[in-house]
């Protein structure tokens, strides 16, 4: 059986790494910060949601200044290299945190070394991510290897960070994670103002990153190799359906937007593209309601494991935690949607050039679809706090795919605006039909737990892989 604690306070004492040398350089109120990481400067209540919420963003800034300054300063060509070669790292990205941080955010945790083994199991995946990104840059020739390469040599660094920010949110430190994605935000910035090269820009990026991951290793423990294989192995069979289910969402996404070229060319493939950088940040928004809804499970999912009424109460809580979460994903991409019907006409063109108009009438179901979309990862991930990780995933793999047929059908009809606004029908309605599904099934296993019923959930997060 898995270590579950209720208590990650009781589980991981704070642990000061040896660099006493970087300690002393910093700022007094930084000091001071790093040193008492429990220190509240806001409301107890919610408080650690919302700075997810805020880190979210700020995480997600440092990547759009990225690709922004690369595409202000290369030509479209150069641009397109560069977007297949930081196609590595978002693919790397998902696999470290489906497989290695969002068991932790659900409770589980390490046999040994603590969190340097999630920061570890990071650091693991991301090794390996390069070394497979420097063999497949052996076989591209010209600025497109310097590009994969640069990148490629960045993904430890950058996992290791992720893994960092992960644990600082899991442990009610979410404000802490803030912090250090901010100054990552604000160094890549500052940096890059005097950088015209697209390879020197990522390595200002992976620097920086690796600046602000020295200070987030302050309030934790270094990361351990050996533990994050522990870790990995430990997390096996929930880790692989969580990649699985990543893979599914993300090939989703991608064959919808394919869809639309095949069916009516370039041009309305770049229409729909377009609407997906309109729509960036409230794409931002509800990844950070799906890792509100995760961190949820480090204090309610276990809870949710006994036959007593505080787990009763504790299924409950979510279940309308969940639904909440779920309307708000809705509204806003309501509000999104509407906000990009009265952005003025200069402000889109200087962001999308000629495709501003055409990208605009897709963005506005596209903002839609993203809440609608939300709405099923937010109600898959409340199956997982109950335990029924099997559930989850088959619900949302299989809804994924009908969103998949569904709007790469419409896009034969009509081009980017009909995908969008096929995938705007088929989220909403599905997601519409997941959450009450999790209502329902939320309920029967509170009523069952009231009764003393045993209940087979399937695979949980309570099961071991053998080989461990």
């Amino acid at each position: 059986m898995l270590e579950v604690q209720l208590s990650t306070r009781a589980v991981f004492a704070v642990e000061q790494p040896p660099i006493q040398l970087i300690r002393a350089g910093l700022p007094p109120i930084v000091r001071s910060m790093i040193s008492r990481p429990n220190l509240r400067f806001w409301p107890k209540s919610n408080s650690n949601a919302v700075w997810t919420l805020a880190d979210s963003a700020a995480s997600s800034a440092s990547n759009f200044v990225l690709g922004s300054l690369v595409a202000i300063r290369s030509t479209p060509e150069l641009y397109g290299r560069f977007a297949l070669a930081f196609a590595l790292y978002g693919l790397t990205f998902g696999i470290w945190r489906a497989w290695a941080t969002e068991p932790f955010l659900l409770g589980m945790r390490s046999r040994s070394n603590g969190l340097g083994s999630v920061i570890g199991a990071c650091g693991v995946i991301g090794t390996v991510a390069m070394a497979l990104g420097i063999l497949i840059a052996s076989g591209v020739d010209g600025t497109g290897r310097s590009l994969l390469l640069v990148v490629a040599v960045s993904l430890p660094v950058l996992a290791a960070h992720d893994g960092v920010r992960y644990c600082l949110i899991g442990t009610n430190r979410a404000h802490l994670a803030l912090f250090v994605d901010g100054l990552w935000l604000a160094l890549m910035f500052a940096g890059s103002i005097r950088i015209a090269e697209p390879v020197w820009l990522i390595l200002w990026w992976s620097l920086s990153c690796g600046l602000t991951l020295l200070l987030g290793l302050q309030v934790l423990k270094w990361p351990s190799l050996f533990g994050g294989r522990t870790w990995l192995r430990q997390t096996r069979q929930v880790g692989t359906r969580f990649v699985f289910e990543f893979l599914v969402v993300t090939g989703s996404n991608s064959a919808i937007m394919f869809a639309v070229g095949f069916s009516s060319g370039l041009a309305e493939m770049g229409a729909y593209r377009g609407a997906a950088v309109l729509i960036g940040p409230v794409a931002v928004i509800m990844n950070g309601v799906v890792t509100v809804v995760l961190t949820m499970g480090t204090h309610s999912r276990d809870s949710t494991q006994t036959g007593t009424t505080e787990a009763v109460s504790n299924i409950r809580q979510v279940r309308s935690r969940v639904q909440k979460l779920a309307v708000l994903s809705w509204l806003t991409g309501v509000g999104w949607s509407g906000l990009v019907l009265i952005i003025p006409s200069v402000i889109g063109e200087s962001i999308l050039g000629e495709t501003w108009d055409a990208s605009r009438r897709a963005a506005v179901p596209l903002a839609l679809a993203v809440g609608g979309q939300a709405m099923i990862l937010v109600a898959t991930a409340g199956y997982r706090l109950l335990g029924r990780i099997n559930q989850g995933a088959r619900i949302k793999a299989t809804a994924m795919l009908l969103v998949m047929v569904i709007s790469s059908s419409a896009s034969f009809q009509g081009g980017a605006f009909a995908a969008s606004a096929g995938f705007a029908v088929a989220t909403i309605g599905l997601g519409t039909i997941i959450v009450a599904l999790f209502r329902r099934d939320a309920s029967t296993l509170a009523q069952t737990k009231l009764d003393g019923v045993p209940v087979d959930v399937g695979l949980s997060l309570d099961e071991t892989d053998p080989a461990v």
